[in-house]
């Protein structure tokens, strides 16, 4: 049994993809309905390019680092935030959607234990997110 917020996140990562294969598509395009702007920004972006970025998030999702100065996110946010004028609002958007997909397609291991990791992850990243300042502001 899952002992804390990663494993928890892991286990319900695992069996929504065990349900419902690849979640790609199905989180994008609840990301998209959710922020518009989101899908005219990313209409260069194709399903591999998705995938990749979604990636990353699993990435950030599961990993019990903190988030500080310098660290990958702060790589990430300064080279969307500056390059691609993405905003905190489609992060977000982004984590909602992912959220929403993956508590769909885990009913097995989703749990009030699971959701507050969700919930205090998805939090840790916006807090980031909310506070970053550009390496060339």
């Amino acid at each position: 049994m899952p002992t804390n917020a990663t494993d928890l996140i892991t286990e319900t990562l695992s069996e929504c993809a065990e349900t419902l294969g690849d979640i790609v598509p199905v989180v994008y395009e609840r990301f998209f309905e959710l922020d518009a702007q989101s899908a005219a920004l990313m209409q260069h972006a194709d399903e591999y390019m998705q995938g990749r970025m979604l990636e990353q998030v699993f990435e950030l999702v599961m990993s019990d680092e903190p988030f500080g100065k310098e660290g990958f996110l702060d790589w990430e946010l300064n080279n969307h935030l500056i390059a691609y004028q993405a905003t905190p609002p489609m992060y977000e958007a982004l984590f909602q959607a992912l959220v929403e997909t993956v508590k769909k397609g885990a009913p097995g291991s989703w749990s009030d234990a699971a959701e507050t990791a969700w919930a205090e992850r998805s939090e840790q990243v916006m807090k980031r997110v909310r506070l970053f300042e550009p390496a060339n502001a």
